[in-house]
């Protein structure tokens, strides 16, 4: 059975895996040097928003700085610093 910060973390990835691809799978952009870092650029401030608003919904959920400084890799002082200031 999983837990409410266990199904968090895995939608968090999800979505965020989800919103950052869809940046870099058209082949349009992708085509030449510029184009695919456009692409990457705009992949990065996607999955950036993503986080931001993960964190946001994680924080209505109850869940702790230090398990959400856990999934991004971070300290929870860290994941608080960046984040606590949006809630």
């Amino acid at each position: 059975m999983h837990t409410t910060s266990e199904a968090w973390r895995a939608e968090q990835r999800d979505h965020s895996i989800a919103r950052a691809v869809e940046a870099l799978t058209d082949q349009d952009r992708l085509a030449s040097g510029p184009g695919r870092l456009e692409a990457l650029s705009t992949a990065a401030k996607e999955a950036e928003r993503a986080i931001r608003h993960e964190v946001t919904l994680a924080r209505r959920l109850g869940i702790s700085w230090a398990e959400i400084g856990a999934s991004l890799n971070v300290s929870k002082q860290a994941a608080q610093q960046r984040y606590g200031t949006e809630l």
